[in-house]
């Protein structure tokens, strides 16, 4: 009984903190388009960020640069779990094709950040302008999980 008390109190203690604003940020995940992807954040204010995100896979090459902003969902912890709302512009390359894609989307989701380790879940949806064949409008949407080391 002592034992389970003292880990309660541990990890109620590890996870309810009120942390300094994070100053930046590495991570990896998974998702779509970016299969495989690393990422770096960089906070410009406590809640807003610049991210830059690469998926550097062979058949296919993805680059996300975008800016964050990190709304606090609880006032006791504010930058524990925040709302993650996202613009961005993105190129893709195809190495079957090899035509590039470029184009502007956005991204809605939640992260969750401890004190050096963080998780988040987005998607959402962007609109790429192909360059090879026939030039069109193509939309696609992509969601991605990503784990991250926090530094504040």
């Amino acid at each position: 009984m002592k034992i389970s008390g003292t880990l309660l109190v541990f990890l109620s203690g590890f996870a309810t903190s009120a942390y300094a604003a994070p100053k930046s940020a590495i991570g990896a995940g998974v998702g779509f388009p970016g299969l495989l992807h690393v990422d770096y954040q960089h906070w410009v204010k406590p809640q807003t960020s610049i991210e830059v995100n690469l998926t550097p896979l062979v058949l296919l090459n993805v680059g996300v640069v975008g800016v964050n902003h990190h709304i606090p969902l609880s006032s006791s912890t504010p930058q524990d779990h925040n709302l993650l709302v996202s613009g961005n512009v993105m190129t893709l390359v195809g190495m079957m094709d090899g035509s590039p894609a470029f184009g502007v989307g956005g991204r809605v989701g939640y992260e969750w950040f401890l004190k050096h380790v963080g998780f988040s879940v987005a998607a959402g949806p962007s609109l790429l302008q192909t360059t090879g064949g026939p030039v069109r409008l193509q939309p696609l949407v992509g969601g991605r999980l990503t784990m991250w080391y926090v530094k504040r």
